[in-house]
């Protein structure tokens, strides 16, 4: 067997090892959001402290999607649906571009005292961000300033150019320079494929296309203002994040929660039951089963899809000969769960994709039991 022979076998255990890297390094997120769950509330009365661990929170999430985004096939659906924390986003995207920004530029940030959090996916928005602030950059010939103007946007109120008016609260984040301007016939055609308003030479960032683009996917909207000589305007229109629960009073849900992250379901156990619901563990798809054969009661099973022995959909094909009433989540830290296809007789009702914000969870649970 030659080596060109060999070659897809190789390239197949790569992938796959990738893919089991990816699901343990999700694992390891997964609890390190958690025990930021529990800190959080043990740190309201310390602002200082909250900061810090929410910017711990921030960073581990940026880290996730880039992690996602290497060991992504090019076929996995990108999450649009984490938390971002607005403030935290901004300051990133700032201090990663006054290491190079020239000593004539500052830039300026207003951001409001009380602004929500943000929809979507933070390594996408922060490239949005930064590819406007570098055109604002080199628009700017002297002396100059760029500020960032940050502010929530009551629904009645969103300059939204993709939809009507929305019920669905979202997030101004304008960026604003004192630059050369954009010249009048450029302004409809500056969202165009290939099109720029740079010399030759001078290309940095995604382009403008690729900002409108990536704007659009999480359901947002940009426009732009600009006056050759006055400078520019760039609205950015996005989605705030909303997991609100629904009150309900002394409704308890009856959980089993299949997983071998130890940490992770023993901090789970405490969180769930905190928000009121009846949580028991077991470390195996297994257990799960035997649990579940031999003792009612149960109205939900959370089981991961990797674990020691038979995996998670083996262990549902099992559950669903002699129980096909209770609500499954398949939680994964797999790149890709949204994209995949179950064998008919595996009924799965909802996935989660690990890590997970225990409101993401607790919004699930609440939406599969009404």
């Amino acid at each position: 067997m030659n080596n060109n022979d060999q070659t897809p076998g190789i390239a197949e255990d790569v992938i796959n090892s990738n893919k089991i890297a990816a699901h343990d390094i999700n694992n390891l997120f997964s609890s390190i959001f958690a025990s930021i769950a529990v800190l959080k509330k043990e740190l309201t009365a310390k602002p200082d402290a909250l900061y810090l661990l929410e910017n711990i929170e921030h960073c581990s999430l940026r880290a996730t999607e880039i992690t996602a985004e290497v060991l992504s096939d090019g076929t996995s659906e990108i999450n649009r649906e984490s938390r971002i924390n607005t403030r935290l986003l901004i300051n990133e995207v700032v201090s990663s571009m006054i290491q190079s920004l020239p000593q004539n530029i500052k830039i300026v940030t207003e951001i409001e005292s009380i602004v929500s959090d943000l929809k979507g996916n933070s390594t996408e928005i922060y490239q949005v961000l930064v590819n406007l602030l570098m055109n604002s950059v080199e628009a700017i010939t002297n002396k100059g300033e760029i500020r960032i103007i940050v502010k929530d946007v009551p629904p009645s109120g969103a300059r939204d150019n993709n939809s009507a008016e929305s019920t669905h609260p979202k997030v101004n984040i304008a960026v604003v320079d004192d630059g050369i301007g954009i010249q009048p016939e450029s302004i409809s055609k500056i969202f165009n494929p290939y099109f720029s308003t740079k010399n030759k030479g001078r290309t940095s960032g995604i382009g403008l296309f690729s900002v409108k683009k990536i704007i659009n996917s999480h359901g947002g909207s940009i426009a732009v203002e600009s006056q050759p000589g006055y400078g520019s305007r760039f609205d950015l229109i996005l989605p705030a994040y909303c997991a609100r629960r629904r009150t309900r009073k002394g409704d308890k849900v009856n959980i089993l929660i299949a997983d071998d992250e130890v940490l992770l379901v023993s901090i789970l156990e405490d969180l769930l039951t905190a928000a009121g619901h009846q949580i028991t563990t077991v470390p195996s798809a297994e257990a799960a089963i035997n649990k579940l054969r031999n003792q009612e009661g149960f109205d939900m099973l959370i089981i991961d899809l990797r674990m020691n022995g038979i995996d998670g959909l083996s262990g549902i094909r099992e559950i669903r000969k002699f129980n096909q009433d209770i609500k499954i989540i398949l939680s994964t830290g797999t790149v890709g769960i949204k994209n995949m296809l179950f064998p008919e007789d595996v009924r799965v009702d909802a996935t989660l994709q690990k890590p997970y914000e225990l409101e993401t969870l607790l919004a699930l649970i609440d939406s599969m039991v009404q």
